[in-house]
Parts: C-alpha cells; sequence; structure tokens
C-alpha cells in the first residue's frame, strides 16, 4: 500500500485542484490512501471540489483523510503535519496543480519496488492553462541524486 500526499492552500486555483484529484482518480492503479492538508482556511470552490472528490475516491476503494490546519504553516510544514496521517512505508508527494500520466503510478511503484531505492522521483513538463507546453521540468529522479539534491537545496538536512 502506498500514501499520496497533498498540500493545499486558499490561494489554489480550483481548476486544478479539479485536474489533479482526477489525474489521480484515472490512474490504472487504484491510489488505497489519499491525505490532503489543508493549509489554513480555503475557499469555498475549493471546498466544494474537495467534498466531490472526496465522494468520488470513496467510492473508487481510496481511504481520504483530510487534515485541517487552523492557519497557513507553508508547505514544508504542512506536509510534515500530513505525514504523520499517512499508513503506509511509501508516501508520493504531489503539489495540488500537478497532472500525472494515467499509468504514472502503476510505472513508479513497480519501479521503486524493484529498484528497493528509498526516494524516486520523475521529471515533467510546465504546461500553462490551456495544455501548452512551456518548458520541461528535469529534476532529480534516482534515489542518490535526489539525496544530493536535498543535500544541496534543504537547508534542514
Amino acid at each position: 500500500m502506498f500514501s499520496c500526499l497533498i498540500s493545499i492552500y486558499y490561494k489554489e486555483t480550483p481548476d486544478f485542484l479539479q485536474e489533479c484529484l482526477q489525474s489521480i482518480l484515472d490512474q490504472t492503479f487504484v491510489v488505497q490512501e489519499l491525505i490532503i492538508v489543508k493549509d489554513g482556511p480555503l475557499t469555498d470552490s475549493l471546498e466544494l471540489i474537495l467534498k466531490r472528490y472526496s465522494e468520488l475516491f470513496k467510492k473508487n476503494g481510496t481511504l481520504w483523510s483530510t487534515v485541517s490546519l487552523d492557519q497557513n504553516v507553508g508547505l514544508g510544514s504542512a506536509l510534515n503535519e500530513g505525514v504523520k496521517y499517512c499508513s503506509s512505508e511509501y508516501i508520493m508527494r504531489m503539489d495540488s496543480d500537478d497532472l500525472i500520466h494515467f499509468d504514472k503510478i502503476e510505472i513508479q511503484l513497480n519501479a521503486f519496488i524493484k529498484s528497493k531505492s528509498i526516494l524516486m522521483g520523475t521529471s515533467g513538463y510546465l504546461i500553462d492553462s490551456t495544455d501548452k507546453i512551456l518548458g520541461n521540468i528535469n529534476l532529480p529522479t534516482q534515489n542518490d541524486q535526489i539525496i544530493k539534491s536535498m543535500m544541496r537545496f534543504n537547508s534542514s538536512i
């Protein structure tokens, strides 16, 4: 089993959140657990999307949990709080404006288990609201590359 963790705050674009959640729902591999961290109070539009998708995910067999923070604490702190609610040893983190290919989870989870890594990432495309590709996002994808990147860009490590 693995958990998917997403943090949301009031400035998120409702359409992007909806597309993100739909891309998770449309996967070839059913997400077993989805943890949504509300990083402070959200807009009514965001709340409506979360309510609708919580029902869709539950019908799909996904455990849906919402963690509500009283105030906005920032992405890192919100995710740290959300990790406490993840019940599996594997955690996939997404931003609320991320879209994933329909078989990404299945492919990446199989590769992750096969490689016996502790970290795995993917690169992607930066797209605009019309789905026009604006450029590539080249991130480290392998365990050792991610650790080096974390050491370089995260002062708390």
